[in-house]
């Protein structure tokens, strides 16, 4: 608990993304639920995005303890707890759980924000095969 209290401080005064930790490195990629419902990215210099439905959260882990992240939020940073570690599972893929949610490995890429369709081709003129 005194971990959780130290982080939580230092996470209140910080300014700047604290980068995943070496031993946490599974940890950066994009993440999604079985329903597509939720998304979490994480990438390796500290910066993460979490959308469960409608509700998108967009900013820097503050802080890391044993239980999970500390996620920048105001007024204070809020804590995502981390219960199950990533590993892979029979089905091939990789899995851990965040804030009770099974969420499993999509891409080790971890790009923030919403994917953009590729531009459309140019309508050929009219008269052309």
């Amino acid at each position: 608990m005194t971990a959780w209290i130290a982080a939580w401080l230092s996470a209140c005064t910080t300014e700047t993304a604290a980068p995943v930790p070496p031993p946490d490195a599974a940890l950066v990629g994009t993440w999604r639920d079985r329903d597509q419902q939720t998304r979490l990215v994480f990438t390796a210099e500290g910066t993460f995005q979490y959308t469960q439905g409608k509700w998108t959260n967009t900013g820097m882990v503050v802080g890391w303890t044993d239980q999970g992240f500390l996620a920048s939020a105001y007024p204070e940073p809020e804590l995502h707890t981390i219960t199950v570690r990533p590993h892979p599972e029979g089905d091939g893929a990789t899995w851990m759980t965040v804030d009770d949610r099974p969420l499993y490995r999509q891409s080790t890429d971890a790009v923030i924000g919403t994917p953009q369709a590729p531009p459309r081709p140019a309508a050929a003129p009219a008269g052309t095969p």
